[in-house]
């Protein structure tokens, strides 16, 4: 609340981090009053947007009470500052008319701020969907020293590899149970069988290091060795996802994969209108299903400015198609109903019916007159 409304480094202690990371940002500070015109921005800042009434709520408290949480900063080559957490407090102190603000300094290199960073970020109590996910993404490529886009492989590869392991205890139980009823050399069969399956779906996914696995490798020619490298998952990796998602608390590396990664392909207008928190990722997801671009944005400014529910959203959409569907031209609407008929006749009984193929052929003959007609 008030001047410490923000969400601040010194909260970073409730979140689960790893033993090294926690003793870098702990050690060797000390505190100062700065001058703000000596503070530089990180450009690179993982937060976006900031939202201009919240901001003059905040300076407002500051004119009252002052900052109360300090800003992070560390200090540069040439004199000057860096801001590595409190923006917000950063500019809403400008707002104040505050020409000097409370800091503490600590050395730290470029890995370290940027952690410090995502995480004070990812730990706003006004963080949008959007912006949660590019923070985590950004923080796993970090972690994992990956890019983005081999970060979402990853992912994709964990969730194929559970999925594998789902089905092969699936398979493990309908064994049980076939072992009940069926001959004991049979039994060995489908043993052979199961173990034969599992262990090339697993070829891809985990690694082996027994001499069996050796012998394999040995016959693999170097394109395809390469590719059964790159879908290896390492125990560690998992590890490291599995540790980002437990601090964080609010989502599952599953959930993530298949509800949030897909707001990325979302188009660029539905994009910035999550990153600056003025619709749900919910409503924007169902608004981008929307083709027309005129369209879209028409809805997308109708949803933000009529605060429209995600069911009135909805039914606009359904009328938009319902729309497109009326708008087909009557030729191309005959044409394919004519072939549509054309398919059916194919298969229907009717030609075994002398009554009704000669009811057929005169309904043919009508058409055939009507077109000559048309065509003098």
């Amino acid at each position: 609340m008030f001047g410490g409304e923000d969400s601040d480094f010194s909260e970073q202690s409730s979140v689960p981090t790893t033993s090294d990371f926690s003793e870098q940002i702990s050690g060797n500070k000390t505190s100062n009053t700065i001058d703000r015109e000596q503070i530089k921005l990180d450009p690179n800042q993982p937060r976006r947007y900031f939202d201009p009434k919240k901001l003059e709520k905040l300076a407002q408290s500051i004119k009252e009470l002052g900052i109360l949480e300090p800003l992070l900063v560390r200090p540069l080559n040439d004199g000057y500052y860096e801001l590595i957490a409190g923006e917000r407090r950063f500019k809403a102190a400008g707002i104040a008319g505050l020409s000097e603000v409370p800091c503490i300094v600590k050395e730290m290199d470029d890995e370290t701020v940027k952690q410090v960073q995502l995480i004070e970020n990812l730990q706003r109590e006004d963080l949008n969907a959007y912006e949660e996910t590019i923070g985590i993404l950004e923080l796993l490529a970090l972690r994992l020293k990956m890019t983005q886009d081999e970060v979402i492989s990853l992912l994709n590869r964990i969730e194929k590899a559970n999925r594998k392991k789902a089905d092969k205890v699936i398979r493990h139980d309908s064994k049980e149970q076939t072992d009940n009823v069926i001959h004991h050399d049979s039994k060995e069969q489908a043993d052979n069988v199961i173990r034969h399956d599992n262990d090339e779906s697993e070829d891809d996914v985990i690694r082996h290091n027994d001499e069996s696995e050796d012998k394999k490798a040995d016959n693999v020619t170097p394109s395809k060795r390469k590719k059964q490298a790159n879908n290896v998952i390492r125990l560690e990796e998992i590890e490291i996802v599995n540790k980002v998602f437990a601090s964080i608390g609010r989502l599952s590396a599953e959930s993530f994969r298949a509800n949030r990664l897909p707001l990325l392909n979302l188009p660029g207008d539905i994009q910035q209108a999550l990153a600056s928190g003025t619709i749900e990722y919910t409503k924007a997801r169902a608004i981008a299903r929307v083709k027309s671009e005129p369209e879209r944005l028409q809805l997308l400014d109708k949803a933000i400015n009529q605060n429209l529910s995600l069911t009135q959203i909805k039914e606009i959409i359904l009328g938009l198609e319902s729309s497109e569907q009326k708008e087909i031209p009557p030729e191309k609407a005959a044409s394919q109903r004519v072939a549509n008929i054309g398919k059916r006749l194919k298969e229907a009984k009717v030609w075994d019916d002398v009554k009704k193929r000669r009811k057929l052929e005169k309904l043919l003959g009508d058409i055939e007159k009507l077109l000559d007609e048309q065509a003098c």
